[in-house]
């Protein structure tokens, strides 16, 4: 967490710096903080997020968290509705999907325009981890076949920067329009490896008809060899998109957005557009690759942009119960007591929900309890029915007391709130009203 938090700090102060060169008295908590996240990530993963900003030294009310695709699809609202008023994106229903393709994942969302021109969720948050960065993993497994492990890690220990510089390089000719061949001079690699070693691992590769050591120790590499390092990623993004595009309920999409960095490789944009077709319009916006941040900025002020959301897994608790023969799994009784934990279930996997709307279900604790802890838990499952089932994880607790003097007096009801960036769960005393934290530990 230490990385991410300095590289937090860092930001923050050069924010800063910025700020007061031109203003005067602007405090801290004067400023929301909004940290973009994959939508893909798990609740674990955007709660690490938000504690190492506060371990930036953030201010717990300043922090948000924006989901990536979402600020690609406001900005994406904002850009189009400027471009052409009467587009595709201008009427009440509008559907439309926003791929955000950057450097380590690939965020897809499907959205539809509300009657107030606000963007409300149709499918819950896919993707994978096909990012540019797996391109470029397979960029340098192609040095490593051709001049040998040893010396691409003597290439990094000892000419650093001129590795950073030919990563940089590469990052720009992905990037490319004409990818018909690559050159890189690699002169230190060829002295480390050797011209005739070189020539000898490209014909063991088969690669000779495509792959050329020529003058001043420069490597040219022709189009077969370097689309091969794409098709990987490129492939399951545009599989995953037809695979969205022909779901029976997400019918009628007319515009897929591409955005991220990586969004830009025309190699990329040519097999999105011939795979969808005529299904829909493909459409990359003018800097595409600041989508996310513009998008953000705009989500942060005004986050009811985001009217409602769909849940990608099924949300519960630990309920115990006795353990009934006639109606239970005997596998799922806890180590050495007659009870089960079943997921006494409060949201399923798929369903929608508006920003801010909130599911409740009351409970009465056995008489003579002092205290109950309250076990949240996700699951894949549309219908789970232990919390020790396959895939059921347990993602944070609260501990409450009981005050009352009888059961009736020590009802509570359990809420969680739906809808936002994160979940929130509340527990209310129905007897005296008293609250407990909405803090729920999921790292």
């Amino acid at each position: 967490m230490s990385i991410f938090s300095m590289a937090i700090a860092h930001m923050k102060n050069k924010a800063f710096d910025q700020i007061n060169e031109t203003t005067d008295g602007v405090k801290e908590t004067d400023v929301l903080f909004l940290i973009t996240v994959p939508a893909i990530w798990n609740d674990s993963a955007k709660q690490f997020m938000k504690e190492a900003a506060f371990e930036a030294g953030l201010e717990k009310e300043c922090v948000e968290l924006a989901l990536e695709p979402e600020a690609a699809s406001v900005w994406c609202k904002h850009l189009q509705l400027d471009i052409d008023p009467s587009g595709p994106l201008s009427k009440e229903g509008a559907r439309y999907m926003v791929v955000d393709i950057g450097g380590g994942t690939v965020d897809i969302s499907v959205s539809q325009k509300t009657k107030n021109r606000n963007i409300e969720q149709i499918h819950k948050p896919d993707g994978g981890a096909w990012g540019g960065t797996v391109v470029d993993k397979h960029f340098l497994q192609f040095l490593d076949n051709v001049f040998g492990a040893p010396s691409m890690a003597r290439f990094r220990k000892e000419d650093h920067a001129e590795y950073i510089e030919l990563l940089t390089l590469f990052e720009s000719r992905k990037r490319d329009d004409d990818m018909s061949f690559m050159v890189f001079s690699l002169s230190s690699l060829v002295q480390y490896t050797g011209e005739k070693n070189v020539n000898t691992n490209i014909r063991s590769l088969g690669l000779q008809d495509h792959v050329k050591l020529i003058k001043s120790k420069r490597l040219r590499i022709e189009s077969p060899t370097v689309k091969s390092w794409f098709e990987g990623p490129i492939k399951s993004i545009v599989n995953l998109i037809i695979d969205l595009l022909q779901k029976p309920g997400l019918h009628g999409i007319e515009m897929v957005l591409l955005v991220g960095g990586f969004a830009s490789c025309k190699f990329l944009k040519d097999q999105v557009k011939e795979a969808v077709g005529s299904r829909a319009k493909v459409f990359i916006p003018r800097d595409a690759e600041t989508a996310v941040l513009k998008g953000a900025v705009e989500f942060g002020i005004r986050p009811t942009n985001i009217q409602a959301r769909v849940m990608k897994q099924s949300y519960g608790i630990a309920k115990p119960v006795p353990f009934d023969r006639l109606r239970h799994d005997s596998s799922m009784k806890e180590h050495g007591m007659d009870v089960v934990n079943v997921f006494e279930q409060f949201v399923e996997i798929g369903e929608r929900f508006k920003t801010g709307e909130i599911v409740s279900k009351s409970f009465m604790p056995h008489k003579g309890t002092n205290s109950t802890q309250i076990e949240i838990y996700i699951s894949p499952l549309t219908k789970p029915r232990y919390v020790k089932e396959r895939g059921c994880k347990k993602i944070g607790d609260l501990l409450i007391k009981h005050r009352g003097r009888s059961p009736r007096e020590n009802i509570f009801t359990v809420l969680f709130e739906f809808g936002k960036t994160e979940i929130c769960v509340r527990v209310v005393m129905q007897h005296t009203g008293a609250e407990y934290s909405t803090a729920v530990n999921c790292i």
